[in-house]
């Protein structure tokens, strides 16, 4: 993808499982294996990571839900950004709270991930920005 004169890679690992959810009972074979340590050296070798994380409903209300093997992949990376999907999930002072919550989180989890910037998105606010003929920034 040619964005504004540079040459960009994407590699989606989204679904790759790693050894914590394989010892909880999933079977795998050889190719997924490889395909695992794949997506891990695919995510090692890249400029940057990005970790997509969502607002998610949880029994106690809601939650930013994430990949906690993503997070220490994008720890090792040269570079990252954290991105929260689904802010429109919740209202202002409940995303807040949950974002702050969020960084503690990863900052203690992961503190070479303390200072990596967060994009806050919303697809829905996206799509209708979109259908209106605006865009959001």
């Amino acid at each position: 993808l040619d964005i504004r004169g540079f040459l960009c890679l994407f590699a989606d690992t989204a679904g790759f499982r790693g050894e914590a959810s394989l010892e909880s009972g999933g079977s795998v074979g050889a190719v997924e294996r490889e395909g695992i340590r794949r997506a891990k050296q695919k995510a090692l070798d890249s400029h940057i990571v990005v970790v997509l994380a969502a607002v998610e409903p949880t029994p106690d209300g809601h939650a930013i839900v994430y990949d906690a093997e993503t997070v220490e992949l994008a720890a090792q990376a040269q570079a990252a950004i954290l991105v929260v999907n689904k802010r429109d999930a919740v209202d202002a002072a409940t995303f807040s709270s949950l974002l702050e919550s969020f960084h503690a989180e990863i900052g203690r989890a992961t503190p070479a991930l303390r200072d990596v910037p967060t994009l806050a998105i919303s697809c829905r606010e996206a799509q209708d920005a979109t259908s209106r003929g605006t865009r959001s920034s």
